[in-house]
This record gives C-alpha cells, structure tokens and sequence, in this order.
C-alpha cells in the first residue's frame, strides 16, 4: 500500500472507533477510492465535529485516489446501525458494491479496519443496504434506528471501548451538537454536483499519463495498460471492470462504449472550471506590473486562452481515440 493509504488506514480506524463507541451518537465523514474488483482500496474518515465541511476528509480523499490506478471514488456520512457502521454514499463514481468489495478484499487487510468486512453500505436515500455478511442484526430496533438518526445529546455513554476516554467523547458530542442541520453543513462535500468535475480531473490526468507515454516511446503493453486504466475510469457498469490482461466480454464492451458520452461531459465539465480559473487568472495578470508577468512567463505558467482552447479540443478527441483504441 502506499503511504497515503496506509496513514488514512490509521487515521480512520481511530475515528470509527469513537464513533462506535459512542453508539451512534458522532457521526463522520469518508471519503472511499477504490477499482471496481476491491483488489487495492483505501478510506480516509474524519469526525463531523472536527471536519464540518468534509475538506479534509476530501483532500486526504483525492491523495488516496491518486495512489490507485482506475480508482472509482465515493464521498459520504458514516454513523451506527445497530451493531454495525453504516456508510451512506451521497457522491461519487463507486457505487455501495464497489465500496463492499472494497472493504472485503483490501481495506479490511489493513490494521485497526479488520471490522470493515462486516460494514453496511448504502446509497443514500435507497432502503437497499449492501451487506455480504450473513446476519441477525440488519433489522434493528425502533430505538436504536431513532438514536442513530435524531441528534446527538450529551449522556453519560456505557460500555466505552478500551482506550475512549468518555470524556473526550462527550465533547466531542457538544461539537457536532453545536453545528445545527449537518447535510447543511456539508452541502458541498455531498453534493453530487461535483462527481462530474472530479471524474473528469481523473479522466485529463490519465490522457496527460498517456500523452508522456507516448512521447517517451513507451512500448505497447505499457500503453495498453494506460488505456485500460483510462477505460475503467469511464466505465459506469456495476459489474467489475477485468483486470488487466483479462478480456473485455461483448457485453462489457458495449457498456463501456454507453459510457463514452458520460466521460466526454465529465471531461467538460472539469475543462470548463479549469477555463474560467484561467480566465480569472488572466484578468488579475492585467494588474501586474511587465516584470512580475515576465516572472511567471519564465516558470512557464502562462497560458494563452487560446492555447487552452486548442487543448480542450485535444483532450476530447484523445479520449474517444484511446477509448475506441480498447473496446476495437
């Protein structure tokens, strides 16, 4: 694993454990990235209380993403039903299968996640919650549904686990308390609105991998391996993408190819808010001094909006050639 991955391991088996410790009572944040075959994964999970607006559970997020090849993400809430975590996914390219095979194959190896195999997943809004476990506890009592979904109070908490100071817990309650309607506070963190964006930042890092392939004269499975890793990022089926070396099915083909004109707006989408940074960027360059523009000109961050123009265009044609280069 790599490092993010591993420190995120770290760092989220200590929050899931307040959050089963207080019993439904704290919720957090979580931000999930893995392939569709659960083979490598990592989570990042921070507390409501101490993350409001989930930034950091996003930031951390993205640098765990980045360490897995074609990784699908989801962003979402984490609290208790039962017995058991429950992860509602609001956002992202995961669906609650991906995250369970996920959490079954790789974020379960990892130390303090062992548990994470017995995990609920959810979409949120949806009644149908993915549970590979068989178990006696899915269906829980009216009270504990109600006191893992009303607000958290400051009680006395029973039966803490080893190493909770109760104390630590109730203060931490105060805090998300204190925050009123949490969707509210975390409007964009869960909004769907983004996925489009980040998908297609994942999608323009992937044809930059192949375009410095290309122009170091990388051999041919060096480059199939890039457009395979390209291909499972626009793949929206629910089944798992094939590893690779393994061949694509005609069903899977034909899927993938359904997915193209997803990706190309996704690719959009991102193109679209990286053009009106560059247009806002343009427009404070007309404040500066000749010297100061002359300063970034030789760090080679100027760019024309013309010369980004041509580049948007590139990207769109690169992605249906190298998509069209897998599905034959």
């Amino acid at each position: 694993m790599g490092d993010s991955i591993d420190k995120a391991a770290k760092d989220a088996a200590g929050v899931l454990k307040k959050i089963k410790a207080a019993k439904g009572k704290l919720k957090g944040n979580f931000y999930y990235a893995g392939d569709t075959r659960g083979a490598s994964a990592g989570i990042v999970v921070t507390l409501l209380a101490r993350d409001p607006k989930g930034s950091k559970a996003s930031s951390m997020g993205k640098g765990v993403r980045k360490e897995i090849k074609g990784a699908k993400f989801a962003r979402g809430t984490v609290g208790m039903k039962g017995s058991k975590l429950l992860f509602e996914v609001f956002a992202g390219s995961a669906s609650p299968g991906h995250m369970k095979a996920g959490f079954k194959k790789a974020i379960s190896e990892l130390d303090g996640l062992e548990h994470l195999k017995k995990a609920l997943v959810k979409k949120a809004g949806s009644d149908d919650v993915d549970d590979t476990e068989e178990s006696d506890d899915l269906e829980t009592s009216s009270e504990a549904s109600t006191s893992s979904s009303t607000a958290p109070t400051i009680e006395d908490v029973e039966d803490v686990l080893d190493g909770i100071d109760p104390q630590e817990l109730k203060a931490l309650m105060a805090e998300q308390e204190e925050l009123g309607d949490l969707n509210t506070q975390l409007q964009g963190f869960l909004s769907d609105d983004s996925t489009e964006e980040e998908l297609g930042e994942q999608i323009a890092e992937a044809l930059d991998e192949l375009q410095r392939l290309q122009a170091e004269g990388a051999t041919d499975e060096e480059l199939e391996a890039a457009r395979r890793e390209l291909a499972e990022l626009a793949y929206a089926g629910p089944d798992p993408f094939p590893a690779a070396g393994e061949a694509l099915s005609p069903e899977l083909i034909e899927v993938l190819k359904s997915s193209m004109n997803a990706a190309v707006q996704s690719l959009g989408a991102y193109l679209q808010k990286t053009f009106e940074a560059l247009q806002q960027f343009h427009a404070r360059l007309e404040k500066m001094t000749e010297e100061e523009r002359n300063d970034i000109r030789d760090d080679g961050g100027l760019v024309t909006v013309e010369e980004f123009r041509r580049s948007v265009l590139s990207y769109r044609d690169q992605l249906q050639q190298n998509l069209e280069a897998v599905t034959g």
